[in-house]
């Protein structure tokens, strides 16, 4: 609706997604059907809880140690998890140094 409202000048959504908190899925999946960016708001599930993710998430904590990565790199298997669902979400600013 807003991507009509303003006439196609809609260029990203961004809103709460990660392994805790999934309901934006259908956005997501939007965002992608029309090429939007989507910016995932506390993708790992809130800096406060980022530091036990893999611990609540055994799939995120499994693909850490399959590929042999510290607690940062669970952070990129995250971000990886989010880009493998859609191509248009993109890590926030503030997490980027541990996705490059």
């Amino acid at each position: 609706m807003a991507h009509t409202l303003l006439g196609g000048r809609l260029v990203s959504v961004r809103d709460q997604f990660s392994p805790a908190f999934l309901s934006s899925r259908r956005e997501l999946e939007h965002c992608t059907k029309l090429d939007l960016a989507f910016l995932p708001w506390r993708p790992l599930d809130g800096i406060a809880n980022a530091m036990g993710l893999a611990e609540r998430h055994r799939a995120i904590q499994q693909a850490a140690d399959e590929t042999g990565t510290s607690v940062t790199g669970v952070h990129r298997v995250t971000h990886a998890r989010e880009l493998a669902l859609a191509p248009v979400a993109a890590p926030p600013p503030s997490h980027s140094e541990r996705v490059t």
